[in-house]
């Protein structure tokens, strides 16, 4: 299931063409109080990378992806999944520009 916030990014169910379809930069948080794994984490990154892509299928691709916010943590494995999840979004072509604000 996707959540609500991510939804409202995609088509509404009558529609083919996503809300917003003039969206170029997009701006995300992620809710620590969520984390309770590496796995809810990756899951994050994996709805994020869906709606890109079905945001991209319909012709209205998020060019930048802005990571923003208190992130409130970081050790080697959220490295890991960020540096990999981050890479295949842009490698991708679901993105032309990620940007990394977080503070931690």
């Amino acid at each position: 299931d996707i959540p609500e916030a991510f939804e409202a990014l995609l088509a509404p169910e009558d529609s083919v063409t996503p809300i917003f379809p003039s969206l170029s930069t997009l701006s995300v948080q992620f809710d620590t109080d969520a984390l309770k794994s590496d796995k809810v984490y990756r899951q994050w990154w994996a709805i994020l990378r869906q709606v890109l892509e079905r945001r991209s299928a319909s012709g209205v691709r998020v060019h930048a992806l802005h990571l923003e916010g208190k992130w409130g943590w970081r050790d080697a494995g959220i490295e890991v999944i960020d540096d990999e999840m981050a890479s295949d979004l842009v490698n991708s072509s679901l993105v032309e520009k990620l940007v990394d604000e977080r503070r931690w």
